[in-house]
């Protein structure tokens, strides 16, 4: 042979089990772990039971993101994957956007809509801010963008951007509004359609507690129209979501058509993070990261730490991002031993 076989793929793969105190991804249940090992499934073309998990997932995600959208389904690949098919759908040569930049998210979508050829501007905040909707309006007025970017749950800042009124807002000056849900979708209230949000994404492996490599989308109706009428071809086939929607079964009275065959191992955890979020009902989800939360930023400020962000209404509600919501100019990780100095005084 020209190569050899490599030796260390000889030994049997350890992977240790940790607590997962990060961003993400997180620790999975016993139940959505098993579900990892069932047996794979081929296409919908062969299989019905994949049919089935893949309508459970649409409607469970309608729920998660309360709203009624015909056009929700699921990205192969990560968040940035969904981020770089809403730049493909939704942006062409010279279209306009408006991207608020308070933390990494911001910053590395604005990268993507560049590279779209789109005409960016930025409205910046510092890490640890949230937008104003005066200032919001004051940049609105001047860009008049196609497309208006929001990090809901900006993990490298620790901020959860208030996200009532906003929606309107944008509409008002002929904007579309794409929110980067990703890291507190799951954890903290979120009304899809109630906040007027046009496009609207999350990880699978942060609040949800599945496998990363998949992404829940949903696009509006005014999305879905501005995506038909496009003067040009989306230029990527992958994350073309014309066809994707076809794949998903999402468009009303057409037949489901083959585009790719998704990762169906991701699909079974997925459902089943899922289908433990609807036995437990958004409400109780939402309360019980709240809670975790404020035991957190107890127990920081019991080690005479502070929060970088100042507000308590602009904090990101997930026990999830809890490394990151307690920076002071450093990176706090032995969360249990906070915990327990909280708990014993």
């Amino acid at each position: 042979m020209d190569v050899d076989r490599p030796a260390q793929l000889l030994q049997p793969l350890f992977v240790p089990r940790k607590t997962m105190t990060g961003p993400g991804p997180s620790n999975m249940s016993p139940r959505v772990e098993a579900a990892a090992s069932l047996p794979p499934l081929g296409s919908f073309q062969l299989h019905p039971e994949s049919i089935t998990i893949m309508n459970d997932v649409r409607e469970a995600l309608k729920y998660l993101f309360q709203t009624n959208n015909d056009v929700t389904l699921c990205i192969s690949g990560c968040a940035h994957a969904a981020a770089e098919a809403v730049c493909d759908n939704l942006l062409e040569t010279g279209s306009s956007v408006l991207v608020g930049c308070n933390g990494l998210w911001g910053e590395r979508f604005a990268e993507m809509a560049s590279r779209k050829d789109a005409k960016v501007d930025k409205l910046v905040k510092a890490p640890g801010q949230v937008f104003a909707l005066s200032e919001l309006e004051e940049k609105l007025k001047v860009v008049r963008p196609a497309l208006t970017f929001i990090t809901f749950g900006e993990s490298t800042g620790g901020t959860l951007q208030p996200m009532e009124g906003i929606g309107p807002l944008c509409h008002r000056y002929g904007s579309l509004l794409v929110v980067d849900g990703v890291a507190a979708v799951g954890a903290a209230p979120m009304f899809m359609d109630r906040w007027g949000i046009d496009v609207l994404y999350t990880g699978s492996q942060k609040a949800l507690s599945s496998i990363p490599g998949i992404t829940p989308i949903s696009f509006s109706n005014a999305a879905w129209k501005r995506i038909v009428n496009r003067k040009t071809k989306v230029r990527t086939f992958l994350s073309d979501i014309r066809l994707l929607a076809v794949l998903w079964n999402c468009i009303p009275d057409a037949n489901r058509g083959y585009h790719h065959t998704p990762a169906v191992a991701l699909l079974y955890t997925l459902r089943e993070a899922l289908a433990e979020l609807v036995e437990e009902g958004l409400e109780e989800r939402w309360r019980r990261h709240s809670e975790c939360t404020a035991l957190l930023h107890k127990g920081i400020e019991i080690l005479g730490l502070e929060l970088l962000v100042k507000e308590p209404v602009g904090i990101i509600q997930t026990a999830l991002n809890k490394t990151i919501v307690c920076l002071y100019r450093m990176l706090i990780t032995n969360i249990d031993q906070i915990l327990y100095v909280y708990q014993t005084n």
